[in-house]
């Protein structure tokens, strides 16, 4: 069953399941807009209802994810008038790091199968209603630490994203494909991500 079947409380067919995970975002973002997959992390929780026929599960439901792109290596992301985002090495300081940040409600239809055992696999598609976004600037100026933030910064209201999940007996890998770029190509050079994770429980 999806996504941790070992921890799941039936009730007749159907069962409530939670999930979290967490995992290293990876983009085609080209310079000076080039994320560190190093500083780039989402983290997900997913509460499904499964219905379970032999070995197949469907599952459903809502979740929410928090993704963090980071820029490092001096250059910084911020708000132009126009509202258009700009990419410059960094002027205020010393720069720790220039984070987007995006908040989003999701919506995970998936298919399992379970070998027994413990182990299985999970994929489908995982609708996102992306709710919020901001760019956080965080450094250092005279020895303090100060920190600048835009708020609202063009993300695509919904994207959809291919999730596969490998569910082993105590642990699961995932993999999430997101073909549809999250932010407006309008403000933002277009790049597309994917991601690949853990969910421990």
């Amino acid at each position: 069953d999806i996504p941790f079947y070992h921890k799941i409380k039936n009730y007749g067919s159907s069962a409530l399941v939670g999930a979290v995970g967490v995992g290293t975002i990876f983009s085609n973002s080209k310079a000076p807009l080039d994320f560190n997959p190093q500083n780039s992390l989402e983290f997900y929780f997913y509460t499904l209802d499964s219905q379970t026929h032999g070995h197949s599960t469907f599952s459903f439901g809502p979740g929410i994810t928090f993704r963090n792109l980071g820029l490092t290596g001096g250059n910084a992301m911020s708000l132009a008038e126009d509202g258009r985002i700009s990419v410059a090495p960094f002027q205020g300081g010393a720069l720790k790091v220039s984070k987007l940040r995006v908040f989003s409600i999701n919506a995970p239809l998936l298919y399992s199968y379970d070998f027994g055992g413990g182990f299985g696999f999970t994929l489908g598609p995982v609708v996102n209603l992306n709710t919020g976004s901001s760019i956080v600037n965080k450094y250092e100026q005279g020895g303090d630490k100060q920190k600048d933030k835009y708020k609202r910064v063009h993300c695509n209201l919904i994207t959809v994203d291919a999730m596969f999940q490998l569910n082993l007996k105590y642990f699961s890998i995932y993999a999430k494909y997101s073909p549809m770029n999250l932010m407006d190509k309008k403000y933002w050079p277009e790049f597309t991500t994917w991601s690949i994770g853990i969910a421990p429980f």
